[in-house]
Order: C-alpha cells, then sequence, then structure tokens
C-alpha cells in the first residue's frame, strides 16, 4: 500500500467525512494494483457457504490488497475469522467492514443527481444489502460523474451508483487484456 493510501486511511480515520473519504478513495484507485474488475469476490463467498473457513481466510488475505475498501469483502474475512474462532481478527474485519460501508453511504444518498460513488461493482450490491433492497435490474446510464450503474430494486424504488472510476481501470483487468480471439480462455 502505498504512503498516500496510509496518510489517507489515517486521516478518514480521525475524519471520517465524505471528503475524506474520498481523498482516500482516490489514492486508493491511483495505485498501479488497483484492478476493479480482478478475482471476483464470489469465491470467497462460495468458500464460506461450502463451510471452508480456512481456505476462505487464505483467499481472502490473497486478494485483500485490491478489495480493502470493499465492505462485503472484509464481512467475509469477519465471517470466516469468527468461525475459525480467531475472535480479535473477526472484529477488527467487522470494524472495517463497518468503517468503510459509512465511507461508501457518505459519498452521496442514491439519487440521480447524488450517487454512491463506488470502486468496485461489488460495493453497490452490499450498499444494496444495507439499505435492505433486492435488486431487480441493473442498467448503464449517465450521472454527475460519468457512468452510473442505475439499480432498480424489488420494491421499486432505484439507487444510483457512480462507476466512473472502475470504468475508467477497465484495461486492469485480466480479462479485457485479452485478444476477443481469446475470449474462451
Amino acid at each position: 500500500m502505498s504512503e498516500e493510501v496510509m496518510t489517507c486511511l489515517d486521516r478518514y480515520l480521525k475524519d471520517r467525512t465524505a471528503e475524506s473519504f474520498l481523498a482516500l478513495r482516490t489514492a486508493f484507485a491511483a495505485q498501479p494494483g488497483y484492478a476493479p474488475y480482478a478475482r471476483d469476490p464470489g469465491e470467497a463467498s462460495r468458500l464460506i457457504r461450502e463451510k471452508k473457513f480456512a481456505e476462505a481466510r487464505e483467499f481472502i488475505m490473497s486478494v485483500m490488497g485490491n478489495w480493502m475498501l470493499n465492505p462485503g469483502m472484509h464481512v467475509m474475512a469477519h465471517l470466516a475469522f469468527k468461525e475459525l474462532g480467531e475472535e480479535h481478527e473477526a472484529e477488527m474485519e467487522n470494524k472495517w467492514a463497518a468503517l468503510i460501508m459509512e465511507g461508501i453511504l457518505s459519498t452521496g444518498d442514491g439519487t440521480q443527481e447524488h450517487p454512491y460513488r463506488v470502486l468496485f461493482v461489488a460495493d453497490e450490491y452490499d450498499v444494496l444489502m444495507r439499505l435492505g433492497k433486492k435488486p431487480a435490474v441493473q442498467l448503464l446510464v449517465t450521472g454527475p460523474y460519468g457512468p452510473c450503474d442505475l439499480q432498480e430494486c424489488e420494491d421499486g424504488s432505484s439507487v444510483y451508483f457512480d462507476i466512473s472510476v472502475p470504468i475508467s481501470h477497465l484495461d486492469r483487468s485480466p480479462a479485457v487484456r485479452k485478444k476477443w480471439w481469446q475470449f474462451w480462455k
């Protein structure tokens, strides 16, 4: 993790505002290792569902550098640590999940004018779960900062997410770097 990310993280932990979280988010996305579409967290979820908690912990820790600002990854780490009897680590991951969710929620209100600003599409589903909403349809639309995902929910509500940062880093995804004729690999 870069010195800039550490400085911004320290600032956010001391002054939990939208501005300090957005600065952390910007510094994190500027790191060469940030790849928003790499190694989906679904693998961790699958391992937890299969009660393979040690494997889940190992997988999560191997990808956490990229997913550090995703609340769902910290929730899954919490579950794995808890099931393995590692209470201190479980509690720390639970606190990280809450801090990151608080940061994401501080960036907007989910309207088209003020979308939540996310680093990963997975963040959208974490926010929807936190809000008690179930997604029904996901659409790509234009928002005030650029591309947005519009999540239309089963209850008829709509929640907007600014995805300008992850979209701007598509080239960091292994799938995107493949030649078109290598789509099956």
